[in-house]
């Protein structure tokens, strides 16, 4: 791979395996993370044996389903801050720009044509619809176990795009990339910056060229989300486990980690509560009095 191709593209670095990237990840249970890395290993074989020779349509089924268990997780969320629990109430804008992000992957596998055939899109829609089932049960059985199976998932995409550029890299570069990649990638950025919770917003500003650009891209984004998906256990092995780790410890996952890069409405709310309730104890800050009328007047 040409590094300096990537420059305007995130400035990405290459790794021959994704766990370089979350050096300091937690403990998982390897005997439960196994077998979910098993079933993932499974049905790759299955699709690889199905879409040999057919890059566009398998990027299709693959984008498809890998959408998912966003909508799944952002389920979940709700009704567990329908029922009261708020603290995860910031986990939804991030799966939610995951999402965003999975649409127009999906999008631009449809512009490439991956879509034309009535079997691939069956054989796609009805394996979405069962793996939502099988990560929201996953989700609420132990959300880390949901996570876990993305990660996999995510890897693996991650795999197949960059090899799928290493095998095609001369001819995608003399081919003109789709209108829908260039205006998500460089100026439809509608939530860009926040399904990449873990890196600094504004450090990667994609230059669409080519397909090999489009592609670059891609794979850098599966990177992006394979790496939240380790946050997100991280953060939980950390609310399971708080006493495991020293304050450094504690203090410098907790400073690099995804999840908390994202602040929840919810405590935003309560912190501004707060604050005003503190100014009108002190008297800094004058209490609002609704009349009769309806009408607002600030109390003497």
């Amino acid at each position: 791979m040409e590094k300096s191709y990537g420059t305007g593209n995130g400035d990405y670095e290459i790794y021959d395996d994704l766990y370089e990237m979350v050096p300091n990840r937690l403990p998982v249970d390897e005997n439960t993370v196994g077998v979910l890395k098993g079933l993932v290993d499974a049905l790759v074989v299955v699709i690889d044996a199905i879409y040999k020779d057919k890059p566009y349509q398998r990027f299709y089924v693959l984008e498809t389903v890998a959408r998912v268990p966003y909508f799944s997780y952002i389920s979940a969320l709700h009704y567990l801050e329908t029922i009261g629990y708020k603290d995860n109430i910031g986990w939804l804008r991030i799966h939610w720009a995951e999402g965003w992000n999975e649409l127009h992957h999906l999008l631009i596998m449809e512009e490439l044509g991956g879509s034309k055939s009535w079997i691939d899109r069956f054989l796609a829609q009805h394996t979405a619809v069962l793996y939502y089932w099988v990560v929201v049960v996953l989700y609420f059985l132990q959300p880390s176990l949901a996570y876990n199976l993305s990660e996999h998932i995510e890897k693996h995409a991650y795999e197949t795009y960059d090899g799928f550029l290493e095998q095609n890299a001369e001819v995608l570069k003399t081919l003109p990339a789709p209108k829908i990649a260039t205006e998500y990638y460089e100026s439809k950025t509608f939530m860009f910056d926040d399904f990449q919770s873990c890196r600094d917003p504004g450090s990667r500003r994609p230059v669409i060229r080519n397909l090999y650009d489009v592609f670059l891209n891609i794979r850098n984004d599966e990177a992006e989300h394979f790496k939240t998906m380790v946050a997100a256990q991280d953060e939980l092995y950390l609310k399971e486990n708080p006493t495991m780790m020293t304050a450094e410890q504690l203090e410098e996952v907790k400073k690099n980690n995804a999840i908390n890069m994202v602040t929840s409405p919810y405590d935003m709310v309560m912190k501004e509560k707060e604050m005003r309730e503190k100014g009108e104890a002190d008297g800094s800050i004058k209490k609002i009095k609704v009349q009769r009328d309806g009408t607002m007047v600030q109390e003497a």
